[in-house]
């Protein structure tokens, strides 16, 4: 079921999930197209591994010339956005932990990759604004990381 949410602007979003291949695919979209997903993969009836979640950061608006005169004219986006900074992450991360505790899961762990820190250094300060907390990783599962982090429902 599909869920409206809003950004820090006011504008809507359309969030919702769909199972593939024994993963669990969220994601955010507005009438552009999808903005943000998040894949989800049950590893038990009691606990998720997140395996990645994103919100789009540039997304070109392709157009002719004069096309770009009349958004011009009429004050209309014509350059890239970033839909970062808009609160769609937490969005998407709200909705996945109600997701979670609605199918009875105990725990959501999420693995933070060095390059997941090169590109969103407060990374870490994100998940645990979200009552993620840092936990040792788990032999065999932590696949490099950085970090890991797990939120108890």
């Amino acid at each position: 079921m599909a869920k409206i949410v809003r950004d820090k602007q006011g504008k809507p979003y359309r969030i919702g999930h769909a199972k593939s291949d024994g993963a669990i695919q969220f994601y955010l979209e507005d009438a552009g197209g999808k903005k943000g997903y998040c894949y989800v993969v049950p590893e038990s009836k009691s606990s998720w591994q997140l395996a990645d979640i994103e919100i789009c950061n540039v997304v070109e608006i392709r157009q002719s010339k004069l096309v770009r005169r009349i958004r011009t004219s009429l004050r209309l986006e014509t350059e890239p956005q970033s839909y970062r900074g808009l609160g769609l992450g937490s969005a998407l991360l709200d909705s996945v932990i109600a997701s979670a505790r609605e199918s009875g899961v105990r725990h959501i762990r999420s693995s933070i990759a060095p390059d997941d820190i090169q590109t969103t250094p407060y990374l870490l300060e994100w998940y645990q604004k979200h009552g993620f907390q840092q936990v040792a990783p788990q032999s065999g599962h932590s696949g490099g990381a950085v970090a890991v982090v797990q939120i108890d429902l």
